[in-house]
């Protein structure tokens, strides 16, 4: 709602330090390690720049009228153009390295983060911020977290006066660029709790219900859609969504009102672990998104996040309804006034109005500043809506408009339906789920006739001592003989045609039963995690295809 408040490959020299750095395995946007300046003596001061003052009781006052479409801020935004040239001071290092250094300083600020619109350097070189008395501590950045328009942005610091810290190598391939063209001064008190990781009791209001309470539970899949948005002085709300090629392209949208998200950073599992207790994670963190379509009438951004999403953070695409039927309930996932995530429920039919669908009033929780731009699924867990506005908060729970999907679709079609299919509604998809075996190519009528089809029962999981391949319809009573391989293959042979590949090409042995069926079992272990493997069964029947009966194709992939 108006609401917001509050893998690039680059060298192998990179991804070898992102594979052994010490930073949390959760930290996407970066890379661990310490300033240099925290153990080298230096021999002059980081020059510092001073932002303007800011009036905090006018910012406060002239939140208190922004109407319901346009964002709420934690901050004031100061436009700067801050680079090596213009700013900072360099200084050698014994080892041969190169150090820039630059303060920057806002009076009375609660946190200060940054935007770059310059962010290129080379492997090796890293950058940190942190706050005078060395609490807080952003970093390393390096080659890994370029985006590929250049810009960047960064998480907030504690207290009113941070430090750029850059190191350079010797031995870099160029010279690095950076330059700072935004700083954000946080005048709103929920930002130190948003730092922290804990909710606030000045942000979100009192009816407000964490997502692992009662109320969500069912709707862990789209939970796992929702992300808060971090992007200037702004917070927001936004969900992934699916495709029609099924394909995990990260498509996600929000508000149009929310700004531009090219460096937006992005908050998955924002969530407490318990029912209002727990700790809420705030390292599952990617930045920077291309936009694909936006309208400010309907108030729709759709932006495609860059960097790939770690399959560590378990995000879901949420499935989408088109049709414009309105459901007989409805819930909202979202991250009130920046607070850790939360659900809000209509027990009853959203009304048209205009181009919106109008919650007439919650009846579990509301949405706030920092909602906007959450997601309206219907209560068959599809995404039909983006909220942008409206009058909703914990003493007035009515009267929120979200832009309806039936309205966005001329927009959002080459992008939700990339097949053309035409359909109206689809279902979510899980990346990170188990996809079930699938069959391919076309089984022999035997002698018998009946087709050799070839199945899969149970599930290819690690441990499951109970997953088999199995053939059904071949002669009775005969041998069996299972192919398995690493690829697809077409190859035909005088009594038949072999749809499995090597290498591993492999034979196992079985006799069919009564009815013409083989079961084999298959132990999974460990180390076959994520391997794709292809099936086939070959079968005994004298007189038919140079005696034997082929069936179709199996594709397993095994999971953990």
């Amino acid at each position: 709602m108006v609401k917001p408040v509050r893998l690039l490959v680059v060298g192998a020299l990179s991804a070898l330090i992102y594979a052994i750095s010490s930073a949390p395995a959760e930290a996407q946007i970066s890379y661990g390690g310490e300033p240099p300046s925290f153990t080298v003596p230096l021999t002059q001061q980081a020059p510092s720049e001073v932002m303007p003052p800011v009036n905090e009781a006018v910012l406060l006052m002239e939140d208190a009228r922004r109407p319901k479409n346009q964002p709420f801020r934690f901050g004031k935004s100061f436009p700067v153009a801050l680079n090596f040239t213009n700013s900072g001071a360099w200084e050698d290092l014994p080892n041969g390295a190169r150090l820039w250094r630059l303060r920057i300083a806002s009076r009375d600020a609660l946190s200060i983060n940054l935007t770059f619109s310059r962010f290129h350097v080379p492997d090796g070189a890293e950058l940190y911020i942190y706050n005078d008395d060395h609490s807080h501590v952003l970093g390393s950045y390096n080659a890994l977290n370029e985006n590929p328009d250049g810009r960047f942005a960064t998480e907030a610091v504690l207290n009113d006066a941070i430090t750029l810290e850059y190191m350079e190598p010797s031995w870099a391939e160029f010279p690095g660029e950076l330059e700072v063209c935004e700083v954000v001064h946080a005048y709103q008190e929920i930002i130190v709790y948003i730092i922290k990781g804990t909710g606030s009791p000045k942000a979100a209001g009192a009816c407000e219900v964490d997502v692992n309470c009662p109320q969500g539970v069912g709707w862990e899949n789209e939970i796992d859609a929702v992300a808060r948005i971090l992007t200037g002085p702004y917070l927001c709300t936004g969900s992934l969504l699916n495709n029609t090629a099924n394909d995990g392209t990260q498509y996600f949208i929000t508000a149009s009102h929310c700004g531009t998200l090219g460096s937006a950073i992005f908050y998955f599992n924002y969530q407490r672990s318990g029912c209002g207790t727990g700790t809420a994670p705030l390292t599952q963190t990617v930045q920077g998104s291309t936009q694909m379509v936006v309208d400010t009438t309907i108030d729709y951004r759709l932006v495609k996040i860059t960097p790939a999403i770690p399959a560590s953070y378990g995000v879901y695409y949420a499935g989408w309804d088109r049709s414009d039927v309105a459901p007989s309930s409805t819930a909202c996932i979202h991250h009130p006034a920046g607070d850790p995530k939360k659900i809000s429920h209509d027990y009853n039919a959203p009304s048209k109005s205009g181009n919106d669908w109008h919650i007439v009033q919650w009846d579990v929780g509301a949405t706030e500043g920092g909602s906007s731009g959450s997601p309206l699924y219907s209560v068959a867990h599809r995404f039909i809506g983006q909220l942008w506005g409206g009058q909703s908060d914990c003493s007035y729970p009515y009267h929120d408009y979200f832009g309806r999907l039936a309205k966005s679709w001329t927009g959002v079609k080459a992008y939700l339906d990339p097949l053309n299919t035409g359909a109206t509604s689809i279902a979510g998809l899980d990346p990170n789920a188990c996809p079930s075996p699938s069959n391919y190519g076309t089984g022999e009528t035997g002698s018998t006739g009946t087709v050799a089809l070839v199945s899969a029962s149970g599930e290819p999981t690690v441990g499951n001592p109970s997953f088999y391949i199995v053939l059904a319809g071949a002669k009775p009573n005969q041998f069996c003989c299972m192919l398995s391989g690493e690829s697809q293959a077409s190859v035909p042979y005088s009594w038949g045609t072999v749809l499995v590949g090597g290498p591993n090409y492999l034979r196992t042995y079985s006799a069919t039963d009564g009815s013409g069926g083989c079961s084999i079992n298959i132990p999974i272990t460990s180390g076959m995690v994520g391997l794709t493997k292809y099936y086939q069964y070959v079968a005994r029947d004298a007189g038919f295809g140079g005696d034997v009966q082929a069936s179709n194709g199996l594709i397993v992939t095994f999971c953990p």
